[in-house]
């Protein structure tokens, strides 16, 4: 099962997201496009 079999669902630190890596399938957070909505702590600031 790959990523366009699945719906991935953005959550803080994708915790109930079932592409997070804790379940039959591989982490899917490097290649989603919901990844700075689960992890936002990873947007740099423009100064």
């Amino acid at each position: 099962m790959n990523h366009a079999e699945i719906e991935l669902t953005p959550s803080p630190n994708g915790i109930n997201c079932i592409g997070n890596g804790k379940h039959d399938i591989e982490c899917q957070c490097d290649e989603c496009d919901f990844f700075l909505d689960c992890f936002p702590e990873n947007v740099k600031d423009e100064e």
